[in-house]
């Protein structure tokens, strides 16, 4: 399922700020793909992979959370769930 929008953090743009202008294209265009599509990049020289790397823990966080957010949130019987429910 491909996304539609993504956040972009700070925490992307600490490990690449100092990279020249075509390696943080590269990692950006890599994020991108990875973010909306899920698509792993098997382009990237090896200072951009584990840069990329680094990034991708919270990526995988913040897809999860899409997932789980697309599911409707939490179940009937969870208490959670009775709190925002009026009686």
């Amino acid at each position: 399922m491909a996304r539609k929008s993504f956040n972009f953090y700070d925490c992307y743009y600490e490990p690449i700020k100092n990279f020249n202008q075509i390696d943080k294209a590269s990692i950006i265009i890599a994020t991108i793909e990875y973010c909306l599509y899920e698509k792993e990049p098997d382009w990237l020289n090896e200072v951009c992979k584990f840069a990329f790397d680094t990034m991708k823990p919270r990526m995988q966080f913040d897809i999860k959370q899409y997932k789980n957010g697309c599911k409707g949130g939490a179940p009937k019987g969870n208490r959670n769930a009775e709190n925002t429910t009026q009686k």
